[in-house]
């Protein structure tokens, strides 16, 4: 693989990791902001209605609404929440798992569904606001983008477990680089030392037969001499 196809792989990592990251915190605090909101509003609307509130009884009046139907948007935002936290809380946890991108696809899958056919009922009982929709959309529709970045990522590497290693992992895996080139580094010193004082012998045995001749050689002259 050349460089290029290794940052072309590197930034479809870290895409799909950042949309899952603002998606998840996007659906987190929308739906303690705004969903949650809206049904914990109409169970207390429900309730004023059902002990005889006269100002929750009015709303209810001028609105056309009954509490059956008010506690049918309730329940359906409260489901909004519910799917919003959950999918929220998937989507950060596993923002930077391959091995769970699958998992994500399903989510921002389901996701999107429910969001869309909560916009179809919200539109039916007169309640849709063009922000609310566009939330509803485009957020689901990001999130399952990011993690089908991470889905390719994941066919291309079954066994692979983060989009983008941890920097611990990072560290243990550079230390262990270390490690095994200190390894290597000291094999290759003792042998060269090995080498070495095996030359060095080899020159002392040859120092020492010279020396051994050239006394013989003086000796046999002296011999001669006398």
């Amino acid at each position: 693989m050349d460089q290029l196809d290794k940052q072309k792989e590197l930034s479809m990592a870290m895409n799909g990791r950042m949309a899952l990251l603002i998606v998840g915190i996007m659906n987190v605090v929308t739906a303690v902001t705004s969903s949650s909101l809206y049904a914990a509003n109409m169970f207390v609307a429900v309730n004023g209605v059902i002990h005889g509130n006269k100002e929750f009884m009015d709303i209810f009046s001028k609105a056309g609404m009954t509490v059956g139907l008010a506690v049918a948007i309730g329940l359906v935002f409260a489901l909004a929440a519910l799917l919003e936290v959950f999918s929220g809380v998937c989507a950060v946890r596993f923002s930077n798992r391959l091995d769970k991108a699958n998992f994500t696809v399903l989510v921002a899958r389901i996701l999107l569904t429910a969001e869309l056919l909560i916009q179809i009922f919200l539109v039916f009982v007169g309640m849709m606001s063009i922000p609310q929709l566009l939330s509803a959309v485009i957020l689901p529709l990001i999130m399952l983008w990011g993690a089908t970045r991470l889905r390719k990522l994941a066919k291309k590497y079954p066994d692979r477990v983060y989009a983008v290693e941890p920097r611990g992992v990072q560290e243990q895996r550079q230390r262990a680089a270390g490690n095994s080139r200190s390894l290597h580094e000291r094999a290759a010193m003792k042998a060269q030392a090995w080498d070495e004082g095996a030359a060095l012998s080899e020159k002392t045995d040859v120092s020492a037969a010279e020396d051994s001749q050239d006394g013989g050689k003086k000796a046999v002259v002296l011999t001669k001499e006398k």
